[in-house]
């Protein structure tokens, strides 16, 4: 009886081991067989909950400062507007004089040192205007700018900022070749003037540049402080 069990089963099996090789063979004496396979669940990414916060819920939108409020933006206008015209009166009279730019290295550096203030000035009395809709700061005035606009303002604030500061540099040291060490000014014109004309305004063309293209004109905070 057990002999007669034992080969029952190992039919049965033979059977079945045949069914399954018939379904599954792919060629000649080569039989696979194919198992589903439950695709792995891809674990479900965090989202940040600063995120969801928008720019208005950000602290930092919340504060108040005499730059921000509208009697700073008015300050800053008429103070802007008032040496905007004393440096173009300054360049006027400059114009105006008998020397003019060509006999007057004086002349020269103060015409550029105007121009340098006139174009910051500028820059500085459009206050709030070229400022992106979409920075977090509350400032009181009318902001219509965008992303641009911001780079060029701040462009024009650091040109003219540098220039003029060079330039300032440029009349300190006229003053000292011709008063300290008696340099004539057809002297300094040839061994120093150019060179400092060209610190004064490719250099800050220069530092400009490379700021806006470092992106440090932001008109809001970076995302990563």
């Amino acid at each position: 009886l057990n002999c007669w069990c034992f080969s029952t089963k190992l039919c049965r099996s033979k059977c079945l081991f045949k069914q399954i090789t018939t379904t599954n063979r792919k060629g000649p004496c080569q039989a696979s067989f194919s198992f589903p396979i439950n695709p792995i669940p891809t674990p479900t990414r965090a989202i940040e909950s600063n995120m969801n916060t928008t720019m208005a819920d950000d602290p930092r939108a919340n504060v108040e400062t005499i730059i921000t409020s509208l009697t700073g933006i008015v300050i800053t206008i008429i103070s802007a507007s008032v040496s905007i015209i004393a440096s173009a009166l300054v360049i006027y009279i400059i114009l105006r004089s008998m020397k003019g730019l060509r006999k007057s290295v004086y002349h020269r550096i103060m015409f550029g040192m105007n121009a340098a203030d006139i174009l910051q000035s500028t820059a500085i009395a459009f206050t709030t205007l070229p400022m992106p809709k979409d920075m977090i700061y509350s400032f009181k005035g009318v902001v219509i700018g965008n992303h641009t606009s911001c780079q060029v303002q701040g462009f024009f604030v650091v040109f003219g900022c540098f220039m003029g500061m060079m330039y300032n540099a440029a009349l300190s040291i006229y003053y000292l070749c011709s008063i300290n060490y008696n340099m004539t000014d057809q002297q300094f014109r040839k061994c120093l003037e150019p060179c400092l004309h060209v610190i004064a305004i490719f250099g800050g063309f220069v530092v400009a540049v490379s700021l806006g293209l470092a992106d440090r004109y932001p008109p809001s905070p970076s995302t990563k402080a």
